[in-house]
């Protein structure tokens, strides 16, 4: 036995799965009909499917796998108000209005997610951490206050400088020249 990880789980098998309940029955077939099917059963099919249910549609959700076993479960739990992509590739490939409208939409991804997880009391550990992104050399951090500059100047989006010496408070270390600090993310 060692700590390297085809050691310690299955190929496509994270760890985190051994500790989850066993998966009640589910049908065989879907219903005939509704009125809306749903495919997909991860964050955002199971999601959309409360706010169809909620709005008094019949909903019909199909996976493949279980509930939830697919990327949701494999990203570790982490989601933010924040895209992943880079604003700038965004602004080069959609243009400064759509750039806008996906940050502000991620920024309302989150704050639906928070409100649906205590809406329906679902049981998920979530914990509210904040993500932060570390400047390893002073030229590093001078790009991240560039970029926080430049999304701040066209979008409505919660980032923050954090400098060296205000660092202290997030992390205890002192060999990172900066950072950016996205106070809306999350794990569940």
């Amino acid at each position: 036995m060692s700590l390297f990880a085809a050691d310690c789980a299955a190929p496509g098998h994270p760890y985190w799965w051994d500790g989850v309940a066993a998966f009640p029955q589910l049908p065989d077939r879907a219903p005939e009909t509704c009125d809306v099917l749903i495919v997909g059963a991860g964050y955002t099919g199971l999601s959309a499917a409360l706010v169809c249910a909620d709005a008094g549609a019949r909903v019909t959700v199909v996976d493949a796998g279980r509930p939830g076993q697919g990327a949701s479960s494999r990203n570790g739990g982490m989601f933010g108000a924040h895209p992943r992509l880079p604003f700038e590739t965004v602004e080069k490939h959609f243009g400064i209005s759509v750039a806008r409208g996906i940050y502000a939409e991620a920024s309302q991804a989150y704050a639906f997610t928070r409100g649906l997880i205590e809406r329906e009391a679902i049981d998920c550990d979530f914990s509210a951490c904040g993500r932060i992104q570390m400047a390893w050399t002073p030229g590093h951090f001078e790009a991240q206050k560039r970029l926080v500059a430049n999304i701040k100047a066209v979008a409505d989006f919660n980032m923050e400088i954090v400098d060296r010496d205000a660092l202290a408070s997030e992390i205890r270390t002192d060999r990172y020249y900066g950072a950016i600090l996205f106070p809306e993310h999350g794990g569940l």
